[in-house]
């Protein structure tokens, strides 16, 4: 449930998630209608690629796994091909995860020949983002290259 409130003279975005009993407060500033034109929409380039990850749990496994054995970070390796490869060291040994025939969107007609999009990241926060899908009944998360920059 989200719900705008105002605490102490100050405004604040309630996010509250009933699932896990959790409340999350969030100061927000207000601006006045006269002054939305002073703002506007950031330019965002057009994604070209999209890749539908595979189901959720099956990737959450696989990041607790990596993240027990002691990583820091991951390397996601996506292709429009409908593959992904989840890529870790360690010290002695590379470990690399393959799931194939992933469903995807590819945005652009030019993308008829294979390209691969890749991306390093905290492990901890990859594993933190797929935990908040972890309670969503039919869920497909769709991976645009614009987020792989």
């Amino acid at each position: 449930m989200i719900s705008l409130f105002q605490s102490i003279q100050k405004p604040f975005l309630q996010l509250e998630l009933r699932d896990k009993g959790t409340v999350h407060e969030l100061p927000v500033k207000l601006i006045k209608t006269a002054h939305w034109p002073l703002y506007r929409r950031p330019d965002v380039p057009r994604g070209m690629m999209g890749v539908y990850f595979p189901p959720i749990k099956s990737v959450l496994r696989v990041l607790q796994s990596l993240r027990h054995v002691g990583n820091k970070n991951i390397t996601l390796k996506i292709s429009n091909g409908g593959e992904m490869h989840l890529k870790c060291r360690m010290d002695q040994a590379e470990v690399t995860v393959y799931f194939s025939e992933l469903a995807n969107d590819t945005i652009t007609e030019e993308q008829s020949q294979e390209h691969w999009c890749t991306v390093r990241l905290s492990l901890k926060i990859v594993h933190m983002f797929f935990s908040a899908f972890m309670f969503m009944a039919n869920l497909n998360v769709l991976l645009s290259k614009f987020f792989l920059y």
